[in-house]
């Protein structure tokens, strides 16, 4: 699979009037994100996954090694439109990112900033707000949406600028369960649907086994990295790191320990009451 990002031995620390303080958040990092690809990130408070985020659209540039989008430098100026059009950030908080009072001029907002035709620009409004359910909202003010409609329309401003691939850094945080839904339900659809890279942070145990691969990030560094069965049988060592994971799978854990034969890779319901049935007509 082609790599749309890659990080190459990237170190940043953030500047502080102290300068006896460590505020290194990401250290010697390397890493690729895969085109086409839906990776969660995970880690605590202070992990650097969030520094991430910014340094994959050159929100922020790297202090030590590399930071590539499609081979371009982010550290070089004159790469950063190019970037930032092919890769979008969507972040925490809907409100910091509406613009404008109706919900097609705000979609519409990133392609006037890029000088794009306005009959283009008609259809492409027209196109993202229905890849993402709200095209019967155009003509709504974004102040009267739910959280989870709000992110929704920011993630079709996104998509209006033709991105490759979306970052977005927490985006059901502030969001009710089915808002949080309704925004899951669109990300996987982008992803599965119409091929765009997804990097996706979360501290949503619940979302992130629903992508293809999970990275947890500890002390700027990658403590885990692969497939969520893979990643998250490692039950102690995420909670040493101060992660949950999911209950079903914690749950697994314990009865594990308790000397039934559970698989250790259980990220669901249905697989938890799959593979329990087995065990109660074994001992039947």
């Amino acid at each position: 699979m082609n790599e749309i990002i890659k990080f190459e031995n990237v170190g940043f620390k953030y500047v502080t009037d102290d300068e006896a303080a460590d505020n290194v958040v990401i250290s010697d990092l390397s890493l690729s994100i895969g085109k086409g690809s839906f990776v969660a990130v995970l880690g605590h408070n202070g992990s650097g996954k969030s520094t991430l985020a910014k340094l994959s659209n050159a929100i922020l540039v790297p202090q030590k090694g590399k930071v590539t989008v499609n081979g371009m430098d982010t550290a070089d100026e004159s790469n950063k439109d190019s970037i930032r059009r092919t890769v979008g950030m969507v972040f925490q908080n809907p409100d910091n990112q509406i613009v404008a009072t109706i919900v097609e001029d705000d979609v519409a907002f990133g392609p006037e900033n890029l000088g794009v035709d306005p009959d283009e620009i008609r259809k492409r409004v027209d196109s993202a707000l229905k890849s993402v359910g709200m095209y019967e909202y155009k003509d709504h003010e974004p102040h009267k949406l739910s959280g989870g409609q709000k992110q929704r329309v920011a993630i079709a401003g996104i998509i209006a600028m033709q991105t490759e691939c979306i970052v977005l850094d927490e985006p059901t945080a502030m969001l009710d369960p089915r808002g949080r839904k309704e925004v899951m339900k669109t990300i996987k659809h982008l992803n599965k649907d119409m091929g765009i890279t997804v990097v996706f942070i979360t501290h949503y145990m619940d979302e992130a086994v629903q992508a293809d691969r999970v990275i947890v990030m500890d002390d700027g560094t990658v403590a885990f990295d692969g497939k969520p069965k893979e990643v998250f049988r490692n039950t102690d060592k995420l909670k040493a790191i101060g992660l949950d994971v999911p209950q079903v799978t914690e749950l697994s854990c314990l009865l594990r320990k308790d000397g039934i034969d559970i698989r250790a890779d259980i990220l669901n319901e249905e697989e938890f009451i799959e593979a329990f049935s087995k065990i109660a007509e074994v001992s039947e």
